[in-house]
């Protein structure tokens, strides 16, 4: 694979031009998560200097500059003029400094000159790392535009009005309700300036991950014929980032390290010592994932950004030996212009592949590792995770010739919307299953006892078990009109000692530390219309006292 550079959308000035010169960005790559990379390239003039005018956000780590010729950078906090509409009142006041108002307050209204200062947007980084400890710091940010967000006011933070009769009054900011001026001050604010400075003229390339432009994936699969379907993966793209023009994106699916993606870098406009520190201490604790800092506790979410894969394969059908392992993958849709704040819909690809309609019935384990039987709280707490009913699913491989990333796959039948779930990554060419709808025509049922007289008692390493054998039962029953053909896996707890049809039997990774080897029993049959079926299998398992 080609190596990645990272680099952020910018406007480039040279210092000694009167004009703005726009900068080449070469293209954008979009994780799933919020992160974006984007390259542009430029050649610095023969003064040696170059400067950027937006507002950096770097990610902590990941700010470059690729050059022919050493380069320095530098970022400076610069005073320019902004338009009214997007002025805040401590900014507005400041401006009016010297010129006649009328500030309403509450229940009064004062006529006067602004005087002396009026509270200012702290925009220097902090020294004050006390909100690392659980203790609110001094330093505030700045907003993702590059102005300045006011504080709540503090003793001494005062507006100073000198009234017609010469008293000068200080008026607390939080009093202020309007403020009228007969005159449209020229609004001047401090913004972020990057210099890039050089023995000379030379391409350049500045490098950075940041946020702000992302996509989400999504499939949609049509089963109007029988035994071969027809998959498009599409992608909803959403800039919150800046303005593209003609500029090549690309989708990056897998699951790469970015340990400080949630960590401001400490050149980034709106970072200060405390927020630096405080990010790298959350990090600390984090892991390697491309997930971290943006989909913590939420499972669902942390599933489709990190592609993770469900681990759960269908009864006599694994994986297949075919197929490139991808462990990153960046797909081109082209160029596209998108201005900040659209939304772009895509269609990235479209392939047809065979499929085989099978019912899944997977039987979850009804005991914990010390062999007693799952309580029921648990159960309503992760109904999913012991969820025992039978579903319609599809299985096919993989057509693309690059990985199906994890998203949500809509499945239609002649125009009609069938179901829709979750496709899990998966390899080009290897093969993969999606659930359509609860198959209610296949009747289930799923049965344990205990066989009478059947408990040892045992002392284990210091503890009392029994050991019970158990015998169980599935049954199932076609209601169809049609054939069906099933995949049946049963998980349990213990050692098999006997089962019918000769199953599948595989160890599971789960039971590596407990009492109980945990296993799993796979089953293909076939059923005829309205035939009924039952399998028996018995096992032992050791019971904590």
């Amino acid at each position: 694979m080609k190596k990645q550079i990272l680099l952020f959308l910018l406007t480039l000035n040279t210092l000694s031009a009167q004009e703005a010169r726009q900068g080449h960005i070469d293209s954008v790559a979009l994780f799933k998560n919020g992160l974006v990379i984007v390259r542009m390239s430029d050649l610095i003039p023969e003064s040696g200097k170059l400067e950027m005018n937006e507002l950096l956000e770097p990610v902590h780590g990941s700010f470059w500059v690729d050059s022919e010729k050493p380069v320095t950078a530098k970022v400076e906090m610069r005073e320019s003029e902004g338009p009214l509409s997007t002025v805040s009142q401590a900014e507005l006041l400041r401006n009016l400094s010297g010129k006649k108002v009328t500030l309403h307050l509450s229940e009064d209204s004062l006529a006067g000159e602004i005087v002396g200062e009026t509270p200012e947007q702290r925009t220097e980084w902090g020294r004050d790392y006390a909100a690392m400890n659980g203790q609110p710091g001094r330093s505030s940010y700045l907003s993702a535009g590059g102005t300045p967000v006011t504080s709540s006011p503090g003793v001494g933070e005062m507006v100073f009005l000198k009234t017609e009769d010469g008293k000068i009054l200080a008026i607390s900011p939080g009093q202020i309700q309007r403020v009228a001026f007969a005159e449209v001050p020229k609004i001047r604010r401090k913004r972020p300036v990057l210099t890039l400075s050089s023995t000379g003229a030379g391409k350049i390339a500045v490098q950075y991950l940041t946020r702000g432009l992302s996509w989400a994936p999504s499939y949609r699969i049509d089963l109007t014929e029988p035994k071969r379907l027809s998959i498009i993966q599409g992608a909803a793209i959403r800039n919150e980032l800046s303005d593209l023009k003609e500029v090549e994106i690309r989708l990056i699916s897998g699951f790469p390290s970015v340990r400080f993606g949630a960590v401001d870098s400490p050149l980034s406009a709106r970072s200060t010592w405390e927020t630096f520190f405080a990010g790298l201490s959350r990090s600390a604790g984090a892991g390697g994932g491309l997930s971290n800092g943006f989909d913590n506790g939420i499972a669902q979410q942390g599933i489709v950004i990190g592609n993770i894969s469900s681990g759960q394969g269908l009864a006599g059908i694994g994986p297949a030996d075919e197929g490139e392992s991808v462990d990153l993958h960046y797909q081109s849709i082209g160029k596209h212009s998108l201005a900040a704040g659209e939304a772009l819909s895509v269609e990235v690809a479209k392939a047809g592949a065979d499929y085989e309609r099978v019912v899944q019935w997977d039987i979850p384990d009804t005991r914990a590792p010390n062999g007693r039987y799952i309580e029921e709280y648990e159960r309503q707490r992760s109904p999913e995770k012991f969820d025992d009913k039978p579903w319609d699913a599809i299985v096919f491989k993989n057509p693309f010739t690059f990985p199906m990333t994890t998203a949500p796959a809509m499945l239609v039948d002649k125009g009609d919307f069938q179901g829709q779930q979750i496709s899990t990554w998966t390899n080009p060419g290897a093969e993969t299953s999606i659930r359509i709808t609860k198959a209610l025509s296949i009747a289930t049922r799923s049965v344990e006892n205990e066989i009478p007289d059947s408990r040892v008692n045992l002392n284990i390493a210091g503890n009392d078990y029994y050991k019970v054998q158990v015998q169980g039962e599935l049954s199932v029953k076609n209601h169809r009109g049609t054939p069906a053909v099933l995949a049946i896996s049963r998980s349990f707890s213990g050692e098999l000692r006997e089962a019918d049809d000769e199953p599948q039997s595989q160890l599971l990774e789960t039971g590596v530390y407990s009492i109980n080897k945990r296993n799993e029993l796979k089953w293909r049959i076939d059923l005829k219309q309205g035939q009924e079926k039952t399998i028996r299998y018995r096992y032992e398992v050791l019971v904590d006292n």
